[in-house]
């Protein structure tokens, strides 16, 4: 099961040891078959489902049969991988990263992007795929009556190097960066560097969360992190002239 995982998402057991924190000999004795997806902890089958953006159920049980289609991008090339297949082609010149799979209508696909504007400030729009114009341009044999599960994969080496650079702060797996801040009301966008499109907007003034998709404990420890750090982040941010 995890095995075959690896290999659909094209990474390492080292890895997967590395970005779950899972211990290295679990990860292993997972693939080799010495441990039984069933006969592990629920805090490690909880790691490996979020990890694998699928259910705990799913991962216990192994059910793994939906087709999943996998979309990411290097910059502005746009990356589309569906069973042993890869498309690639020019997506727009400003386009930063996929965010969030809307909705799928017909064999077109609405994703919430993140783009970048003339003043290389980063804003959200939707865009759309047609993924039946590909599908019969590619010869993927899709079908807009069942359609794969659509996941975004994220180029974590790439995307974690932009966001810690921009970071005001990293600590406890997350970067906090700067976001839409003025004199009157300054923002953070702080990210869950395990997670790449796990994120949350805070608002430094009153510390009210204006978006997330990140956990329950995860949205707490970021509040904290910041409560806990608020005279270094004001400080930062006023050198770096956001205030």
């Amino acid at each position: 099961m995890i095995k075959t995982l690896l290999a659909e998402k094209q990474i390492s057991a080292y890895k997967l040891a590395k970005d779950t924190g899972i211990p290295y000999s679990t990860i292993s004795d997972l693939v080799t078959g010495k441990i039984l997806i069933e006969n592990t902890s629920s805090n490690t089958l909880f790691r490996l489902a979020s990890y694998f953006d699928m259910s705990m159920d799913s991962l216990y049980k192994g059910d793994i049969s939906q087709d999943k289609l996998y979309l990411s991008n290097r910059g502005r090339e746009v990356i589309i991988r569906y069973k042993k297949q890869t498309i690639k082609y020019k997506g727009p010149k400003n386009l930063v990263r996929f965010v969030n799979i809307n909705e799928i209508n017909n064999g077109v696909l609405s994703v919430q992007t993140i783009f970048l504007n003339e003043d290389r400030e980063e804003y959200s729009e939707e865009d759309y795929i047609d993924l039946m114009d590909l599908s019969d341009e590619f010869s993927m044999g899709l079908d807009s009556n069942k359609m794969p599960e659509i996941v975004i994969r994220y180029d974590n080496t790439i995307t974690k190097e932009n966001i810690i650079d921009k970071a005001i702060m990293v600590c406890d797996y997350m970067a906090i960066c700067p976001a839409n801040n003025s004199a009157e009301d300054m923002e953070l966008k702080i990210y869950n560097l395990n997670r790449l499109h796990k994120q949350m907007l805070l608002r430094l003034v009153d510390y009210s969360v204006l978006s997330t998709n990140m956990s329950d404990n995860m949205q707490e420890r970021a509040l904290s992190v910041v409560i806990s750090n608020r005279e270094l982040i004001d400080e930062i941010l006023k050198e770096r002239n956001y205030a």
